[in-house]
């Protein structure tokens, strides 16, 4: 997708079977909205850097970066910013 020159790139969808997986994984419950949204786009990259992860991606994340209990990175600004869930909020 192209927006003012700028790029999106949708992934392919993850399965509700690969959610479920990733969920018991990380021990957590996904709010019910990003879970349609992987069902649909398993990730994205946006233009100036932004990308919310697949669910390879934030196994891989969540693996090797220490976040507060209750905190799952599911995307990042290049230049070091985050994008995260609590489990407390849904």
């Amino acid at each position: 997708m192209d927006t003012n020159g700028k790029t999106i790139h949708f992934k392919d969808p993850a399965s509700p079977k690969e959610i479920s997986n990733l969920e018991k994984k990380l021990g957590v419950t996904f709010p019910n909205d990003f879970k349609e949204f992987l069902l649909q786009h398993n990730g994205m990259e946006m233009f100036e850097g932004v990308e919310i992860l697949s669910i390879e991606g934030i196994i891989e994340y969540n693996e090797v970066q220490d976040f507060s209990e209750g905190y799952v990175l599911i995307g990042y600004y290049y230049g070091g910013r985050y994008v995260h869930t609590n489990q407390e909020m849904d």
